[in-house]
């Protein structure tokens, strides 16, 4: 298990690319903290399905546009963006670091250090906090551990090392934000279109084991399919047929990584007509069949993907 660090990304001009351009691990850690001046170019949309990550600036100012909001992240300021998230990089100067990590890694370390956390408040979410400097360079010094760990050839024990520095993260996180204010916690502007966003996303959350149809939720929310698409591409910049689809994804791979059901229990759990069928689907928004999945992401790697 590899990562894309800041040498390898390279755009064509040569010049340092210090963002994800390839989701395809578990861990990708980014940075410039040995940069001098801070300069970040603008970057097309970075997103992926599966993935947490977080954000943290020591220096200057970070921009961003998460899912159609503008932000701009200052020194000791952390993000965190769920998974079914657009994230666009504008032109900044800063210094910052940065790791994405796989969703049913997060959730499941969440519930690994008893924290209860409501899915349905999670994808398609971000939380914006403000730290001291010396919580950050806690977060730093993890960061910097995690990233040399993942920079490690492959051998035995390392999923089970990055697992534990994760959870060290997850641990410094929780105790943080355990003693932040509630200022400290920057929601979205609750719109009108983002309160009917929010309410497609709790009623998928109820639902999704039995109903994947756009008009479905739609009419649960009196309103034609049509405008919840476009409510929908407005605020996450996709079809509600697509966020359906993915958010369906996002909950099969919690239940796939975990290994305790078979994948014809997870078929039978969400509903679907047929294993087969199941299996179609999930290539579909995934690009690898469940078993695939399974063989390369489950916890338990020597489990029965039967």
């Amino acid at each position: 298990m590899s990562t894309a660090n800041t040498q390898a990304l390279s755009d064509i001009n040569g010049r340092q690319n210090i963002f994800f351009k390839m989701y395809h691990e578990r861990h990708v850690m980014s940075d410039n903290l040995e940069q001098k001046s801070g300069v970040v170019e603008a970057q097309e949309p970075i997103y992926d399905q599966s993935f947490c990550a977080m954000f943290i600036v020591l220096q200057g100012s970070l921009n961003l546009c998460v899912n159609g909001l503008d932000l701009t992240l200052h020194p000791n300021d952390y993000l965190v963006v769920m998974p079914c998230t657009n994230v666009e990089v504008k032109a900044s100067r800063c210094i910052f670091f940065s790791h994405a990590a796989q969703a049913h890694i997060i959730f499941d370390q969440y519930e690994e250090v008893n924290c209860n956390i409501p899915m349905t408040k999670r994808a398609f979410s971000l939380r914006l906090y403000h730290f001291s400097s010396t919580q950050t360079e806690r977060f730093k010094e993890i960061y910097l551990i995690m990233k040399r760990e993942v920079l490690r050839d492959d051998y035995p024990m390392k999923e089970n090392s990055l697992r534990a520095i994760t959870k060290l993260n997850m641990v410094a996180l929780l105790e943080a934000t355990s003693d932040a204010p509630m200022s400290a916690v920057v929601p979205y502007p609750m719109t009108s279109q983002r309160q009917v966003f929010e309410r497609f996303i709790e009623l998928l959350d109820t639902y999704y084991t039995h109903e994947r149809s756009v008009q479905f939720y739609a009419k649960r929310l009196n309103m034609s399919a049509k405008y919840l698409s476009m409510i929908s591409q407005s605020i996450v910049g996709k079809s509600a047929s697509v966020v359906i689809s993915q958010y369906v994804a996002f909950r099969v791979k919690q239940l796939l990584y975990r290994s305790q059901l078979s994948i014809k229990q997870v078929s039978e759990m969400l509903n679907f007509p047929t294993q087969s069928f199941f299996g179609r689907y999930f290539k579909r928004i995934v690009g690898c069949s469940p078993r695939q999945y399974m063989k390369q992401n489950c916890r338990n790697l020597n489990a029965s993907h039967s």
